[in-house]
């Protein structure tokens, strides 16, 4: 791409995530939990990718409930299906069709759909450097895997994807409010709990034809006031919002409004404040009346 800016020239396009150094040897200390060494699938899974749950005593994996541990479960390695026929093993297999890396001049780069996909297809997973998050400077291309790890100190830690050097094209997948891509969380094989192993992938929120621009939510559903109080910003993703759907949360008029409310109370706060230093000056001079009394 000769017109490619040069954060582009200097991605290095890698096909599945990769560990640091210090997630190896982190990884290299997790113990599995004997329960878990046998859940697999057999040779006669079906592996159709169910939700069923795990407390049936089902040993395959695509029975083991999202309403437990909140993510998908696909075979791998050590279950006894066929690898070829097995329909639980989407993420392992990769993105199946062609998608188009698209630059606009206002909103910049995005990724655009060559063929249509069904509600509930994969589409792309987020490939890049599995990491602890307080050792990433790029927070605009972490996607967390909500695994919360100690640190040294003692503080709480958490491990991301990092996409700033390595990465894919899920980097460039734009926001929407109204996305058109879900966000999944997948494990493979028999480590439910192995979180070094996860992956972050994005399936169809709905049927989507070739030309439509892909999208995710980057907050997750929140809007400004949520973010404010956990102290998050949109700033280094856009100034506002361009999805234009219905409901935008993030469009110029809610930014100037959540901005009018902010500078609001930020002067109501500061009038209490000099009010009550007032206060506090007007009891210190009648002290000083009447001790000269």
């Amino acid at each position: 791409l000769p017109r490619a800016d040069a954060e582009l020239r200097q991605l290095e396009l890698i096909t599945h995530s990769v560990l640091s150094d210090q997630v190896k040897e982190m990884k290299a200390n997790v113990q599995q939990p004997q329960s878990l060494k046998q859940i697999r699938c057999g040779s006669k899974c079906s592996c159709n990718g169910g939700r069923r749950s795990t407390r049936s005593g089902s040993a395959c994996c695509a029975s083991r409930g999202v309403e437990e541990h909140g993510m998908a479960f696909e075979c791998g390695a050590s279950c006894g299906c066929d690898p070829t026929r097995c329909s639980n093993r989407a993420v392992q297999k990769g993105r199946q069709h062609p998608l188009l890396l698209f630059r606009d001049v206002g909103t910049g780069w995005s990724i655009r759909a060559l063929t249509e996909y069904k509600k509930g297809d994969y589409v792309a997973d987020y490939c890049g450097e599995v990491k602890l998050e307080s050792t990433s400077d790029e927070g605009t291309y972490d996607f967390s895997l909500e695994v919360p790890v100690p640190r040294e100190t003692g503080e709480p830690d958490r491990i991301v994807v990092c996409s700033f050097e390595q990465g894919n094209e899920a980097r460039y997948l734009a926001h929407s409010c109204s996305p058109n891509l879900a966000v999944r969380t997948s494990v493979i094989g028999r480590d439910p709990f192995e979180q070094y192993n996860h992956s972050i992938y994005f399936v169809a929120e709905r049927n989507i034809l070739p030309g439509e621009s892909l999208s995710i939510d980057y907050f997750a559903g929140k809007d400004l006031d949520e973010l404010q109080r956990e102290q998050q910003s949109i700033d280094h993703f856009f100034s506002a919002c361009r999805c234009q759907s219905h409901g935008c949360r993030f469009s110029e008029a809610k930014m100037e409004e959540f901005k009018t409310g902010a500078r609001a109370t930020r002067s109501k706060r500061s009038a209490v404040k000099t009010m009550k230093k007032g206060e506090q000056k007007e009891d210190r001079y009648i002290v000083m009346l009447s001790d000269s009394d």
